[in-house]
């Protein structure tokens, strides 16, 4: 702060508007949020006296710099979101690559009663458009009623292809409840899950116990170790489902029991996604509940967290 108490004040401020409050920041990630600040701030944080904004350039060094971003990859995504939104554009008159400039341009609609969110915020390119329209149809197929600004950023965060991959896996997911899998579906997409394989959630019968298999585990379970709970749960899993399916459970391993839980580990963050959500997962609570009476619970984990 200056040490001249005359001073304009105002030269010390970047004024936002209360639009990007109200309607531009819940439509974004909070890295792609960062960015555009830091673009509001380099661009209208310049000649306040003349209140015109100066058409500098910003370069990536300097978003990294002022937005603090360092984990790799994300700060090159919050960019390709703001661009996408219309928020940003790349900066012909520098490296058309690495610089950017805020779009001037931009018009963000007021908000009017009635009308959707969709319609107040600037327009995404073609291939995302479908994307959002495809995925908002996806919601009503389910019976869902989708809030749009995050609908908006799972479409610009992830791209057309996750969504549509997303959008084949929710239709498959008949464990749950229609709206329930939209809800998930919507939850992955803002958490940056890959899609999971059909593969691993197309229904399947459960098998009959082969002839001869051994009855079911009466070990008190109570006496076992995490690994070892664990391998007696897949015992009783082995029998009941093909040998397709238990394949994503054979490198699943007991890590931790404790205060009613048991904690499995998983090899990625796929097959941890699977267990909780797949075609099985019910299967696999209910075998575990039977087995330990309902004294412990299930938790996935994915190897290195």
């Amino acid at each position: 702060m200056s040490e001249k108490p005359f001073c304009n004040p105002y030269s010390e401020f970047t004024v936002v508007r209360n639009v990007l409050f109200d309607q531009v920041m819940p439509s974004l990630s909070s890295d792609a949020w960062k960015v555009l600040c830091v673009a509001l701030r380099q661009t209208w944080g310049g000649d306040i006296e003349t209140g015109r904004a100066i058409p500098i350039h910003i370069t990536l060094e300097q978003f990294e710099e002022k937005t603090g971003i360092k984990t790799p990859g994300a700060l090159g995504k919050a960019l390709r979101e703001c661009v996408d939104a219309g928020y940003l554009l790349l900066d012909q008159s520098g490296d058309p690559m690495t610089d950017f400039v805020l779009n001037l341009r931009c018009e963000i609609k007021p908000l009017v009663p009635g009308v959707e969110t969709a319609e107040k915020l600037p327009p995404l390119r073609p291939g995302l458009e479908s994307a959002f329209q495809a995925l908002v149809g996806f919601a009503r197929e389910m019976g869902a009623v989708p809030d749009l600004a995050l609908v908006r950023r799972a479409v610009v965060e992830n791209g057309a292809d996750a969504v549509a991959d997303w959008i084949a896996v929710g239709r498959v997911m008949t464990h749950l409840e229609p709206p329930a899998r939209f809800k998930t579906v919507l939850e992955r997409l803002l958490q940056g899950v890959p899609p999971l394989p059909l593969s691993m959630l197309a229904p399947e019968e459960l098998e009959e116990p082969p002839a001869g298999a051994a009855p079911p585990s009466t070990k008190d379970t109570r006496t076992l170790s995490a690994a070892e709970l664990w391998e007696a749960t897949l015992n009783e899993l082995r029998t009941k489902m093909r040998s397709s399916k238990f394949k994503f459970f054979e490198s699943t391993v007991g890590i931790a029991l404790g205060d009613g839980v048991l904690t499995v580990e998983a090899p990625n963050e796929r097959i941890r996604e699977w267990l909780e959500t797949g075609q099985l997962a019910e299967t696999t609570r209910e075998t575990f509940k039977a087995l330990t009476k309902g004294t412990v619970t299930l938790q996935f984990v994915a190897r290195g967290e």
